[in-house]
């Protein structure tokens, strides 16, 4: 008759759910359009004298662009139309005769911004050992485990607006005209511009410029399920009876094999006498 005494703390899988959490810094760049949405001949003022004095400097430009808060990497420009003859209706008379203007006026513009800011990242590994020999005896006793790790390095930078450049350009002003985000000109364009030292992935760049304590803390939470795992099979406990016997004594070591397969030291030996039978058994456990 083999049994267990206590089977309440035995464990044969061990899920281990390790977090490390650290700094990084994304970097975000988009295409930006800005027109002034007229034709040549109304920004040369036919019918309409207005437009011409509000014709923009490429400074008043890169000011609306930087207002936003986004850095201003590259500017394309649209400039005044070349000097000559400018037809603006059907009649003789519906002409302008054009003589140019400053290539500080711009009429448009393409241009390429970029930011960064920082977020805080949790990197969540997910390991699951087990003793598939107990597993197909006792079933899969399951326990759960998790560990936190912080990176100790900083960015050092202070948190900065990650809103989507489609979202940030509504903030231009100080321009006639419309900006706008080009179809695919912030997915085109995505992330860059990070160089040298840390972690660097296309579009972001990580503080901690490895994983070496992350290695260690997953090396000694698994090797710490492993001695769990084995403690708590050699904390659990049978018993069975043999034939009334003087050579079990504490501290010995003895196996059985019979439906459980166990081997351990002894820890408790218990005789009995059946007074009807007369039949002598030893308990061991």
């Amino acid at each position: 008759n083999v049994s267990y005494v206590d089977k309440a703390n035995l464990v044969n899988q061990n899920r281990l759910t390790i977090e490390y959490r650290f700094d990084r810094r994304v970097m975000k760049q988009g295409r930006i359009h800005w027109d002034m949405n007229l034709d040549t001949c109304e920004l040369l003022g036919w019918g309409n004298d207005a437009f011409f004095g509000i014709i923009p400097s490429k400074n008043n430009v890169t000011n609306a662009f930087s207002g936003i808060g986004w850095d201003v990497s590259v500017i394309t420009w649209t400039q005044l139309p070349e000097p000559g003859v400018v037809r603006c209706g059907a009649g003789q008379y519906d002409i302008i005769l054009w003589k140019g203007g400053s290539d500080n006026l711009v009429i448009g513009a393409d241009a390429v911004l970029a930011k960064s800011f920082d977020i805080d990242v949790t990197m969540s590994h997910v390991i699951e050992i087990n003793c598939p020999e107990s597993q197909t005896t006792h079933g899969v006793i399951p326990v759960e485990e998790e560990y936190g790790l912080e990176s100790t390095e900083s960015l050092s930078v202070p948190e900065t607006d990650g809103r989507e450049l489609h979202q940030a350009v509504f903030g231009v002003s100080g321009i006639p005209g419309e900006v706008t985000v080009p179809k695919g000109g912030f997915a085109e364009l995505g992330g860059g511009g990070f160089g040298g030292g840390g972690n660097v992935d296309g579009d972001y760049y990580d503080a901690d410029n490895d994983y070496e304590g992350l290695d260690e803390c997953i090396e000694i939470a698994v090797e710490r399920a492993k001695v769990e795992m084995l403690d708590s099979h050699r904390q659990t406990r049978v018993s069975f009876d043999v034939p009334f016997t003087h050579a079990a004594f504490l501290d010995k070591t003895a196996s059985i094999s019979s439906g459980i397969t166990a081997t351990g030291k002894i820890v408790e030996v218990a005789d009995t006498i059946n007074a009807d039978t007369g039949e002598a058994i030893t308990r061991i456990i």
